[in-house]
């Protein structure tokens, strides 16, 4: 009679048990694996009635501080300058995604955007969120400026489909990408 419930409770406990693994942290479960990124970007918004030349001249100051970050990482890790970032696009006057909250400001010139396109995650020795974190206390505090933000991406601005394909050697990711 009481061999069935001893089982039960015993099994019900184990299940438990095995639970509190995970909401622990003992056993780690990742739904979406962090993938490294290869593009940093900056977004800058000047006061509303701001004129194109004097954000894109606020804009200049940031990217202006890409190379500034590009000579620090490069002496860092002991790598060439050119090995740390492979362009640096600047652009204002650009329309507002769907989802802002302040739509209708679509195409203004008081916002600019700076995105900076990191050698390739593979071969480059540093992160993209040291990257950032670098460009954001090297950028500092520009008067005028309502609002300056960093962030560093998963895949490139504006594609519809990006592959990432990893491995430890540059043939093993040349077949997988035959593969696809």
């Amino acid at each position: 009679m009481w061999q069935p419930l001893f089982v039960i409770l015993v099994s019900f406990g184990l299940f438990i048990g095995s639970l509190s693994l995970f909401t622990s942290g003992v056993v780690k479960f990742v739904f979406f694996p962090e993938i490294e990124g290869d593009y940093v970007v900056a977004t800058l918004e000047m006061p509303e009635g701001t004129s194109e030349q004097e954000t894109l001249r606020r804009s200049n100051e940031v990217a202006q501080a890409v190379e500034r970050v590009r000579t620090t990482i490069a002496s860092e890790e002991g790598i060439a300058s050119e090995d740390v970032v492979q362009g640096t696009t600047v652009a204002g006057g650009f329309a507002v995604p769907a989802g802002d909250p302040e739509g209708g400001r679509g195409g203004s010139p008081d916002r600019a955007t700076i995105e900076v396109k990191l050698r390739g995650s593979e071969i480059r020795s540093f992160c993209a969120p040291r990257f950032e974190e670098l460009w954001r206390s090297e950028t500092g505090d520009i008067p005028g400026v309502d609002q300056l933000s960093f962030s560093s991406s998963v895949v490139p601005i504006g594609a519809d489909i990006v592959l990432q394909v990893g491995a430890q050697s540059a043939e093993a990711r040349a077949a997988a990408g035959r593969t696809l």
